[in-house]
C-alpha cells in the first residue's frame, strides 16, 4: 500500500502548525525597545518606547511607527518589520547617538514602480516595498562608519550612498554595494538670497579638536560692528539656538568683505552647549538689524 499522500498531507499539516505557533521573529541584537526617529520627507519627529516592561511589543506604538515610516510620495502605510525597527534601536543604543533619521522606509509598490519608470536605480521588487528595508543617516557618525558596523553584524544587506549621505540596511540576503563617494559639498542648507553676506564652512565634516574655517564674503551696506552670530544645532527635528560668538566681520574703513576668514577652535565653544551633545548637524546664522544669513549645514563626527 502506498503511504506517500499519508505522509505528505501529515508533513504539510505539521509545517502548517509550525507556522501558526512559531512567534514573530525578533533580532537577537540587544535593544531597550525605546526609538527617536525623525523622517525626512515627511519632516516629522518621533519619540516612542515600543516594548513593554515584559518585552512585549505595544501595539499602539507599532501603529505609531509603521505612520511615520510611510511610503513617500503617495502616504501610503505598510508594515515595517519588527526586525528591521529592532536594528535601528540596536544601531541608536550601540553608537551612543540620539536620533535615527530615515531617509527611505516603506514604499507603496506604486510608489516604487513610478521611481523606477522615472530612471532611479530601484529593484522592480524592492525590499522597501515589503517593509523589510530603510535608508538611514545619522548626524553624529561617519556613513563609512555605520555601513562598516552593519557589514559586520551580518543582518542582511548593506549599502553604501556615499554622496548622499546614507546606508541601506534590510532584512533581505547578506550581500553588499556602494553608490557614490563622499564628498564635501558645503553648498547644503536654506540661504537668504537677498543678503548680501554670504557664509561657508571650510569643511563638510569636522572632529572636535579641529579649527574650522569660517569664510565670510559679500558687501554690506553699512559701516559696523557685526557681533550676532550664532550657532545653531539641528535637534530631534528643529533647529535650535545653542550657542552665541562674538567677532567682528567689518572695520571702518571699508565694506567690502572678499574671503575673510575666521578660524574656531571647536573643542572649547561645544563644551558650553546646552545640555547637548557636542556631536550632530550644525549651522552658523548671521544676523544684523533685519538681514540675516545661514552658513550651510555641516556635522562633528565622534566616529
Amino acid at each position: 500500500m502506498n503511504n506517500w499522500p499519508r505522509l505528505i498531507a501529515y508533513f504539510t499539516f505539521f509545517v502548517l502548525f509550525l507556522l501558526c505557533v512559531t512567534p514573530a521573529r525578533a533580532t537577537t541584537l540587544p535593544h531597550d525597545g525605546k526609538l527617536r526617529l525623525y523622517v525626512y520627507h515627511v519632516n516629522e519627529f518621533l519619540e516612542v518606547t515600543y516594548l513593554d516592561e515584559n518585552g512585549q511589543w505595544i501595539d499602539s506604538a507599532y501603529e505609531k511607527i509603521n505612520y511615520i515610516y510611510r511610503s513617500r510620495g503617495d502616504e501610503q502605510v505598510g508594515n515595517i518589520d519588527k526586525c528591521l525597527i529592532e536594528l535601528a534601536d540596536h544601531v541608536q543604543d550601540h553608537f551612543n547617538v540620539d536620533t535615527i533619521e530615515v531617509i527611505s522606509g516603506y514604499r507603496s509598490p506604486v510608489f516604487n514602480k513610478s521611481l523606477k519608470d522615472t530612471g532611479h536605480n530601484v529593484a522592480n521588487e524592492s525590499l522597501h516595498t515589503k517593509g523589510l528595508a530603510s535608508d538611514i543617516h545619522i548626524d553624529e557618525i561617519k556613513e563609512t562608519t555605520l555601513r562598516d558596523y552593519l557589514l559586520g553584524i551580518k543582518q542582511g544587506g548593506v549599502g553604501y550612498y556615499g554622496d548622499k549621505l546614507m546606508v541601506h540596511m534590510d532584512f533581505g540576503p547578506a550581500r553588499a554595494w556602494y553608490s557614490g563617494n563622499f564628498r564635501e559639498n558645503t553648498e547644503v542648507g536654506l540661504f537668504n538670497e537677498k543678503s548680501s553676506i554670504k557664509i561657508r564652512t571650510s569643511k563638510l565634516y569636522y572632529n572636535l579638536h579641529e579649527s574650522q574655517d569660517i569664510v565670510f564674503d559679500g558687501i554690506h551696506e553699512k559701516k559696523k560692528w557685526a557681533p550676532h552670530v550664532v550657532l545653531q544645532k539641528f535637534h530631534r527635528g528643529q533647529w535650535v539656538t545653542c550657542s552665541l560668538v562674538e567677532f567682528r566681520l567689518y572695520d571702518n574703513r571699508k565694506t567690502l568683505i572678499q574671503s575673510w576668514k575666521k578660524r574656531i577652535v571647536l573643542e572649547p565653544l561645544f563644551k558650553n552647549l546646552q545640555n547637548m551633545s557636542p556631536f550632530g548637524k550644525f549651522r552658523w546664522r548671521y544676523e544684523y538689524g533685519n538681514t540675516w544669513q545661514y552658513s550651510n549645514e555641516f556635522y562633528v563626527k565622534k566616529l
